[in-house]
């Protein structure tokens, strides 16, 4: 988006969106070209990732499924802009359709990432929350043509391609890394689940336990392994309930440490801080599993800087000999359990009760300890692949409003 004060480039020039791209030009109104779809719905996508599509037969295909998607589309939810519900289309299958809540925006005479990174920067998307928001509608959403009216600053075509060049070459970084961090966190899982609930550990042979014959015992929670127990949570770990700052001391200017709150949970990127002093017992450090308490009961790893812990947020501290990735895998079911069950008026909660009331079953502590420093590697390599997408990230989200304004400029990158 075009601000009034802004210098134009040398070689740049002043348009709208309309100019160089089409917003929903391939639009089925009549019947389909197809005898099936492969269908994007807006929870398909979240901030730059299609997540998975769904095959559909004709009968199955939802009234709202009528956006053709072609490879190099940009597809931006128009309900809830804030959600970042967006992607770039890359390899498209010829019956590839999207929801009617895209709009899809398909270049025409610009660059097609130059322009998915110029609709999809922190500004442009504020400024499109701030027109949903206003809307009278049940969502906020903002019309379409929003889109292909908003006026921006257009480099040369050689220059849009090098900017280009540059931001997906950062952004495939971020990708792969986290691409390596699932399957980190999937072979943990799977290990996990093998010995813990399938209770196929290594026995005193190297056999697997279970499936050897090993000898099971009656439980509350079925059928166990023979000296195992059932107990509380309180085996693993203890549970520090978040710090209640003062929200007047808060800063926007970075001054103290990040105030890590339920909302930050997710991009490890808190925008709060406060010079405000606690314990040291609340102070999160990277890798630091933590949790929220309302609404959404989900542990995390923690990946952005050392920061606070606020209220209704709460950290896993693992006892002597227990390690991380096991805190983390042991309390996502419990997690899961509360937030699938839990009821409230308008947010649902959890607390100190809810933690206290769970019973679980509690393996020997040697055979913790054995998977808990078989897994540390795996878990150190999540943490540092973190911290790397986390300084990418800071790299990208600074070098892009300086190259989508001029202040930056590079030539010659995609030659």
């Amino acid at each position: 988006m075009l601000d009034q004060k802004q210098k134009i480039p040398k070689g740049w020039k002043e348009t709208t969106l309309g100019e160089v791209a089409e917003v929903n030009a391939a639009t089925i109104n009549g019947s389909y070209p197809f005898t099936e779809i492969e269908y994007i719905d807006v929870a398909s996508v979240e901030e730059g990732k299609l997540l998975h599509t769904q095959v559909l037969s004709l009968a199955d295909a939802p009234s709202r499924a009528r956006r053709i998607v072609r490879d190099n589309d940009v597809l931006i939810s128009t309900v809830r802009p804030n959600l970042k519900h967006y992607c770039f289309i890359k390899k498209s299958k010829p019956n590839l359709v999207a929801s009617t809540g895209f709009a899809v925006v398909s270049a025409t005479t610009a660059d097609a990432y130059f322009l998915y990174s110029l609709l999809t920067n922190n500004k442009y998307t504020n400024y499109l929350s701030k027109i949903a928001d206003t809307q009278t509608s049940t969502y906020p959403a903002f019309n379409p043509g929003i889109i292909a009216n908003s006026k921006f600053l257009m480099p040369t075509p050689s220059e849009q391609r090098d900017i280009a060049e540059v931001l997906s070459s950062l952004n495939d970084k971020i990708e792969l890394l986290r691409e390596q961090n699932k399957a980190l966190e999937a072979t943990a899982q799977a290990i996990f689940k093998n010995w813990f609930i399938s209770f196929d550990f290594p026995d005193q042979k190297g056999r697997p336990y279970k499936s050897s014959g090993g000898k099971m015992t009656d439980s509350s929670l079925g059928a166990i392994p023979a000296e195992w127990k059932l107990g509380g949570i309180c085996e693993y770990l203890d549970i520090v309930y978040g710090f209640p700052f003062s929200s007047e001391l808060f800063n926007k200017n970075k001054t103290g440490l990040p105030v890590i709150r339920i909302r930050d949970l997710k991009d490890g990127a808190p925008e709060i801080y406060t010079e405000e002093t606690c314990p040291a017992q609340y102070k999160i450090s990277p890798g630091d599993i933590i949790a929220g308490m309302d609404a959404e009961f989900r542990a995390v790893i923690w990946k952005g800087e050392e920061g606070l812990l606020n209220q209704r947020v709460c950290k896993f501290r693992p006892k002597e000999n227990v390690g991380n990735m096991f805190v983390l895998e042991t309390m996502r079911p419990h997690l899961n359990f509360y937030e699938k069950t839990k009821v409230g008026t308008t947010v649902s909660h959890i607390g100190k009760s809810d933690f206290d009331s769970i019973e679980t079953i509690v393996p020997p502590k040697h055979l913790v300890a054995l998977f808990s420093t078989a897994m540390e590697p795996l878990f150190q390599k999540l943490v540092l692949n973190n911290s790397q997408i986390q300084s990418l990230s800071v790299i990208l989200n600074t070098i892009l409003p300086k190259l989508m304004k001029g202040e930056l400029r590079v030539t010659g990158v995609a030659e």
